[in-house]
């Protein structure tokens, strides 16, 4: 990604899109993906999971040609730095765009933005499988004291922790490390920025940082964060379904 100018207004646009009235597969659409795309989608082990992938990718696709008109859906291609954050390709149209994306079963996201790094993150509030243990390993010690003291309903104690743990991931996407993030050395517990642990290293310092909680849809919980986050700067947010999927695909190209 290109140096944010200064004195331009940086701009995030989320893109997100459940994938329940979205069929399997998007009829005519799945053309505009990568061999390597469709063969990774089709590689699941879980049906499921592929079409979230597959709808995340071309959600993708379409957004970026919403902003880049005259670049084609099919024609853009990303490449992945060594811990996988994607990013376009090349120096051609879109060459100051930054592009990230999250798909779960049931919703996919994806954030165009200019000026800014963005990472974001969606999961299912109700998630199966959450124990108190990963909370104490990725927590900070005021998120455990809030998640303790809702430990007596185990709903509420499932739902916040998600919703933490989406903050996380997100705030490590946008700082480029993923996976290799400790998510116990980002605290998001107070919004609207987080703070970092001592050992969260360099890359916690590359701020101003901005966080959101996005509207929950589908019963997920999602998650935007965005760095160096400037005096100017906005978030415009976009629901899409099946149908409005496919009309993105028949948008002329410039």
């Amino acid at each position: 990604m290109k140096p944010p100018d200064a004195a331009a207004e940086a701009v995030v646009w989320v893109w997100v899109m459940p994938t329940a009235g979205v069929p399997d597969p998007p009829p005519g659409l799945s053309t505009l993906l990568e061999p390597a795309e469709r063969a990774r989608a089709d590689a699941f082990h879980f049906r499921a999971d592929g079409h979230a992938y597959r709808c995340a990718h071309l959600l993708r696709r379409l957004a970026l040609t919403h902003r880049v008109p005259e670049v084609a859906p099919g024609a853009w291609r990303f490449v992945a730095d060594a811990r996988g954050r994607p990013a376009l390709a090349g120096d051609g149209p879109g060459g100051g765009v930054d592009v990230n994306l999250t798909h779960t079963r049931g919703l996919v996201a994806v954030t165009v933005a200019e000026g800014v790094v963005a990472g974001v993150d969606a999961e299912a509030l109700d998630r199966r499988g959450l124990e108190p243990a990963l909370a104490d390993r990725v927590c900070t010690p005021e998120e455990g004291a809030r998640l303790a003291a809702r430990a007596g309903d185990g709903t509420v104690w499932r739902r916040t922790f998600v919703r933490f743990w989406v903050r996380k991931e997100a705030v490590a996407k946008a700082a480029g490390l993923g996976l290799a993030a400790d998510p116990a050395t980002i605290h998001v517990a107070g919004r609207p920025r987080p703070a970092f642990t001592a050992g969260a290293g360099a890359w916690s310092r590359a701020g101003p940082w901005a966080l959101w909680d996005l509207p929950p849809e589908a019963g997920h919980a999602l998650a935007l964060a965005a760095r160096p986050w400037p005096a100017r700067a906005r978030v415009v947010y976009r629901r899409v379904d099946g149908p409005a999927l496919a009309r993105l695909a028949t948008r002329p190209v410039r």
